[in-house]
């Protein structure tokens, strides 16, 4: 009367006939009534080499070592995130420690953020009224709606890898290494302050079914108000989400990475101030890089100055970075030694040459193929890429020798 029927159950593929169908027909038969109602069918957790774990063989991993060395919820978040559905996947001595460690980056990554937001005093954890927010809080207010809406569907279809997809891209590219980067700029902000303690406030319930551990310490060191597993669940608010502040970033976001990406192409410190143009298709587009957007920018790609127009021709001496909503050109000239980074890359362009030589002659090997297709099918996947490498250095050198 207690336990029957129960809701959920949880099992592997290979007793669907063996076990549950039977359960199935046995509670109809003596008890008139399904034993549950939904059926996860979980992944099988394979060793390295793509076998069943074997206690016998020796290819098993413990558990409890990985706990010890990276914690529960490392490994738990490791876990869920590779368990897609059915989908077997190897979790064996080699792997499981780097699984585990991406699980315990996360987790420290999380920990660190909320320590930045501890040291910004007790604000309320209540997002501000549209009309104080910066163009950036209504970014990170939006995409929080957008991630509340997103977990909660997935849990609820049973799709704990994608919900644990969804937090790791949050927490980790967006409020990480783009909100709190904003956040720092403003200082003593009260309403960035507000909008900080109320997205960990948010994250943490959303983060806790899958790290139960760090949420709970974070939670009572934050806030110290009950426990976060029987808080109150989130509740997506369509008036925060907005296709066109998350359009506008997007294009911030994308002009900040063609900088950083032209600094680390030719060995510019971030130090040092460089002056920028982009090119957009469109006014709309223009719109867009304008006001606010143009000072996180310049804020983040540490410029001395930043234009945008309609159509631009690439002027001398610069680096082109293209985009899907615009074209960066970055002045880099006399900012490097150019002949030192001529005969860089020149070295670099002969060494892939000879590397996608040797890939090619391995993989002309029939032999080899039939013997290691695994092995085989992973050199292709380096030729590409390594053709890939040789086009972009190709067209470096080009760039180089046209300044």
């Amino acid at each position: 009367k207690v336990f029957y029927p129960t809701s959920l159950l949880n099992t592997g593929f290979d007793i669907l006939f063996f076990w549950v169908a039977r359960m199935i027909m046995m509670g109809l038969e003596f008890r008139g009534e399904k034993p549950f109602s939904d059926v996860i069918i979980h992944a099988t957790i394979l060793d390295d080499q793509g076998q069943r774990m074997s206690k016998s063989k020796g290819t098993g991993v413990d558990p409890l070592e990985l706990l010890d060395r990276y914690g529960a919820d490392a490994l738990r978040f490791a876990l869920v995130k590779l368990s897609t559905g059915t989908q077997d996947f190897r979790f064996g001595r080699n792997l499981s420690v780097r699984r585990t460690e991406e699980g315990r980056n996360f987790v420290t990554k999380l920990w660190n953020a909320c320590r930045f937001v501890a040291a910004q005093g007790n604000a309320a954890p209540s997002a501000p009224p549209s009309e104080q927010l910066a163009v950036e809080d209504r970014w990170i207010l939006s995409r929080l709606n957008r991630v509340i809406q997103a977990v909660t569907k997935a849990l609820e279809a049973y799709e704990f890898s994608r919900a644990a997809d969804v937090l790791y891209g949050f927490v980790w590219d967006e409020f990480c290494d783009w909100y709190i980067e904003f956040a720092k700029r403003r200082g003593d902000d009260e309403t960035a302050r507000r909008v900080l303690r109320h997205v960990v406030h948010v994250t943490l319930r959303l983060l806790h079914p899958v790290c139960p551990f760090v949420t709970e310490e974070i939670w009572q060191r934050l806030f110290g108000e009950g426990f976060v597993a029987v808080a109150t669940w989130p509740e997506a608010d369509p008036e925060r989400i907005d296709d066109a502040v998350e359009l506008r970033m997007g294009i911030v976001f994308e002009a900040v990475k063609g900088v950083r990406a032209v600094r680390a192409h030719y060995g510019i410190a971030p130090s040092v101030k460089l002056a920028a143009k982009a090119s957009v298709k469109d006014s709309a587009a223009l719109s867009n890089l304008a006001g606010a957007a143009a000072d996180l920018i310049v804020h983040l790609g540490n410029l001395r100055s930043f234009e945008a127009g309609v159509g631009l021709e690439v002027p001398p001496g610069a680096s082109r970075s293209t985009g899907p909503e615009l074209t960066l050109f970055v002045q880099v000239a006399g900012t490097f030694d150019r002949e030192k980074e001529l005969e860089r890359s020149r070295k670099e362009l002969a060494n892939l040459e000879a590397q996608r030589g040797r890939l090619i002659r391995q993989l002309e090997n029939e032999a080899f193929r039939r013997a290691k297709p695994e092995m085989a099918a992973e050199m292709e996947e380096t030729l590409g890429r390594t053709g890939e490498k040789i086009h972009d250095v190709d067209e470096h050198i080009r760039e180089l020798q046209g300044m």
